[in-house]
């Protein structure tokens, strides 16, 4: 009977914390699927970007924040996915970033290989032109 019994509190704790609300301290622990099942937004701030960055768990709450805070540099889980998936350094984060304010409703998505142009690695000997 001690297996049964454990298997429910198990199951009553689990349904407990799927109904606590959001605390501060519980964010940190949160997968990205229950920022997404709650409709909740995070603002994390970014020392390389130097401001606030929000992350909203769908475009629902992207869309709320943005009429409420127009100019918050705001990404969704799956953009957030990609951009870890991309690695950018911090040069490229802040290209990202300023594209995204720049374009206001763009999204990072994912791209197939064949979608992404070649580029080379070392711009060290290519010429910019000015004129």
């Amino acid at each position: 009977m001690g297996y049964w019994l454990d298997k429910l509190e198990k199951a009553k704790a689990e349904i407990k914390r799927k109904e606590t609300p959001a605390t501060v301290e519980g964010i940190s622990d949160m997968r990205f699927s229950e920022l997404e099942r709650r409709n909740l937004a995070v603002e994390i701030y970014s020392e390389i970007l130097g401001c606030s960055v929000w992350l909203c768990g769908n475009g629902k709450m992207v869309n709320q924040l943005q009429k409420d805070a127009p100019d918050a540099l705001v990404f969704t889980v799956g953009e957030f996915k990609h951009l870890v998936e991309l690695n950018p350094g911090p040069e490229a984060l802040k290209q990202i970033c300023t594209a995204k304010k720049t374009f206001p409703g763009s999204a990072i998505v994912e791209a197939t290989p064949d979608e992404i142009p070649d580029s080379p690695k070392d711009n060290s000997d290519v010429e910019v032109s000015t004129n």
